[in-house]
Parts: C-alpha cells; sequence; structure tokens
C-alpha cells in the first residue's frame, strides 16, 4: 500500500505542515510504507529535497473563497475544487485501488475536488481516501446553549454528497483531531467520523534544520506563534501590562509574526507598553530556534477567543505540552479540555476579558514550581499518543477493522 499526501499548505520550515509532513515520513519509513509528497506549487526547493516532495497545488487549504453574493461565492467554491482536482489528476499517474490518498487539512472545496477527481477515474481504480478535519468553518459557531455548530452546511454537504456518489461508504475515512468536532461533524454529514491523535512531529535538535540558534533567555511569560485576533492579539498588551502592574519584574517574549497585510493588530498597543523586561520578536523562526523557544518559556499564555477554539486544536499546545511547560489558556475549549483529562499543567480563563486572563497568570506564576512539575510528568504520555506518529497508527487500524 502506498499513502499518498496531499499537503498542499506546504511552503516552506516555518510551518506546521512541514513538521507533519517529516513525521509522516519517519512514521512510513519504520511500518515499511511507500509515501508520496505532493506540496503547493511555491514550496522552498530545500524543502522538496528534505521531504521528497513534488511541487504541484495552486491554493492551500486556506484559501479563502471570494464573491459578494451566493452565485460568485459558489463560483470561487467551484474554481478552488476545480483546480484541486485537476491538479490531483496530474500527478495521480499510478495511484491506484490499493493506495489511500490523504487529505491531512480537509475543507470543503477540497472534498469537492477529491469527488470530482475521483469521478474521473474508472471504479475499478479508485483508490481509498482519508480526510483528516482540524477546524470547522470559519463561518460556524457554537450555539450557546446546545453547544452544537450552527451556521451554513450547504457547501460541506454538497462536497459530501458528491464525495459518497463515487465511492462507497467503507473506502471514506473520515476523521478529526477532537472529540467534538468529530462529534459535530458526524452530526452535519451523516457518515461515521473518529477522532485521531493531533498530528505534531516533536523535533530532535539534531533533526532541525542543522542550524546553531543563539541561546534564548529564559523567560517567565511567553505568547508565540501568528499574532492575530482569533487567537487574541488584541487581549495581550492589555493582560500583560496588568499582570506586570501586580507581579512586576517578570521577564516576557511575544512573538508578532503576522502574514496578514498591514500591522499586525494589536501591535500597536503592544508597541507602547512600558515594560522594560518584555521582547517583542517580529519574525518567522527556525525549527531550531523554535525548540529553544519552547525549552525557555516558564508560562506558555495562550488568550485565545474561545467560540474558535471551542471545537479546535492548538499546535502550539501540544508542542508546549509536549515540552513540559505550563499553560494559561481558554475555558470551554480542546485546550481546557486536555487538561481535564490530565494532560499538561496549567490554568483556565473564563472569558475574553484582559482582567480574567491576568488572574489566571497571576495564578499560573504563584504556582509555577508545583505546575511545573505535573507539566514535566505528563509530558512524556502527551508525545506518545498525541503525534504524527500515532496518526498514522490510528489510520492503518481503520484500514484494517
Amino acid at each position: 500500500m502506498r499513502f499518498v499526501l496531499l499537503q498542499n499548505g506546504l511552503t516552506d520550515r516555518h510551518t506546521h505542515f512541514f513538521s507533519e509532513t517529516i513525521g509522516w515520513l519517519d512514521a512510513c519509513r519504520k511500518r515499511g510504507h511507500r509515501l508520496s509528497v505532493y506540496t503547493h506549487k511555491m514550496a522552498d526547493p530545500v524543502v522538496l529535497v528534505e521531504t521528497g516532495g513534488i511541487a504541484a497545488f495552486s491554493f492551500k487549504p486556506e484559501h479563502r473563497l471570494s464573491g459578494q453574493d451566493d452565485k460568485s461565492y459558489r463560483d470561487s467554491f467551484v474554481q478552488a475544487a476545480m483546480s484541486y482536482a485537476n491538479t490531483i489528476a496530474n500527478i495521480s499517474t499510478g495511484v491506484g485501488v490499493d493506495d489511500l490518498v490523504v487529505m491531512p487539512f480537509a475543507n470543503d472545496w477540497q472534498v469537492y475536488g477529491i469527488a470530482l477527481w475521483l469521478r474521473s477515474l474508472s471504479e475499478s481504480n479508485r483508490p481509498k481516501v482519508a480526510l483528516i478535519f482540524h477546524i470547522p468553518d470559519l463561518g460556524w459557531t457554537p450555539d450557546g446553549k446546545s453547544k452544537h455548530l450552527q451556521g451554513n452546511f450547504s457547501n460541506i454537504r454538497f462536497a459530501f454528497k458528491h464525495l459518497k456518489s463515487v465511492t462507497s461508504p467503507d473506502r471514506i475515512l473520515c476523521f478529526a483531531t477532537n472529540n467534538g468536532l468529530s462529534r459535530e461533524l458526524a452530526r452535519i454529514l451523516e457518515i461515521p467520523f473518529s477522532t485521531c491523535p493531533v498530528p505534531i512531529h516533536y523535533f530532535e535538535d539534531d533533526r532541525t534544520d542543522g542550524r546553531k540558534p543563539t541561546p534564548a533567555e529564559r523567560v517567565h511569560i511567553g505568547v508565540i506563534g501568528e499574532f492575530r485576533p482569533e487567537k487574541g492579539s488584541l487581549l495581550v498588551a492589555d493582560s500583560l501590562e496588568l499582570f506586570n502592574q501586580t507581579r512586576p519584574g517578570k521577564s516576557m517574549f511575544v512573538q508578532t509574526n503576522y502574514s496578514g497585510s498591514g500591522t499586525a493588530p494589536g501591535l500597536d498597543q503592544l508597541s507602547r507598553l512600558d515594560i522594560d523586561e518584555i521582547e517583542l520578536f517580529g519574525g518567522e523562526m527556525s525549527q531550531a530556534a523554535y525548540n529553544e523557544r519552547l525549552k525557555n518559556i516558564d508560562i506558555f499564555l495562550l488568550p485565545y477567543l474561545h467560540h474558535r477554539y471551542a471545537y479546535r486544536v492548538s499546535a502550539i499546545f501540544a508542542e508546549a505540552v509536549a515540552f513540559g511547560a505550563v499553560v494559561v489558556v481558554p475555558g470551554q475549549t480542546w485546550i481546557a479540555e486536555q487538561l481535564d483529562l490530565g494532560y499538561g499543567a496549567g490554568v483556565v480563563f473564563d472569558t475574553s476579558e484582559p482582567s480574567e486572563i491576568c488572574r489566571a497568570l497571576i495564578q499560573a506564576s504563584d504556582r509555577y514550581d508545583a505546575l511545573r512539575k505535573q507539566a514535566q510528568t505528563n509530558a512524556g504520555k502527551w508525545r506518545q499518543t498525541q503525534c504524527t506518529d500515532a496518526l498514522v497508527e490510528h489510520i492503518i487500524s481503520r484500514l484494517s477493522s
């Protein structure tokens, strides 16, 4: 059997797409399975060499559909899906009935695209497909009472209707990386979903890019990752200012990298803070530098908006837990649920208010030694059960069941 990994989000070494792909390569090599990797067409040549990938796709999974009305939006949906289908058709020579095509970051237009591609194949030559969902559509929100997702499900239902019309249900493997999303997608689509491990690959120092990073100074509070509103970028400045007023002299590090246009939302407020012990870092980090940061932050602040992360995992959280760090995280989310299950250690804030986030930071700081010991104890179990290797094993077990 061959795995065909449609990693259309992979362009460089600074994203989780890259580390996940390295994890796939290691997992398949260990089990003796072949793996073919296809990346975005703008992938860095170094990435193609390291992954053995072939540059192919025009659209990343996070490609936003455009349109001022329903018709133009649907046209954009179809255009993206057809581009995806045509690309797979061009790269899939030799893919057969015994292979598994993996969509590692699934969404509605990609599902429709793979349905279009499968329709172009003879029925006897259609491979199985594995669809892995990480996040709900940005237009879906949890209902305050039932906690069910609500919104416009027409595109995802349209896509699955076509997929189910071209292949049998037992040849469609559907996964989501958290229980809530798995349950909701099964309800919305009336098709079985399985909750799978989070596909994170935890680099050891000798598997990074080979460059020795400048040793990171240990800091007490750290905020890393993309600096955007859904990740609480507009809450960071006020939360840290309140914390500094109460617990002055604590060191802080904030990564303000932003891939959107203009200034990162919240950066202006952050830049005006009168805190001597804060470092702002506006760029991307090499994997080695990122590892160095992970090891040298006492408390990771994840000021994410509750409704955005109710049915969504966080790679930053996964890595922080794997490195035995203490975390401060939003309640009523998958992230908080993991703490309740005994993974990691930290403090939950109940509302997205700077005063409440500050309260959680103070509690985590005051209890740091005990929480750190608990986090270190729990790190090993997390690394074993929530990683790309565990995901591949989960998929293989579904194939054989």
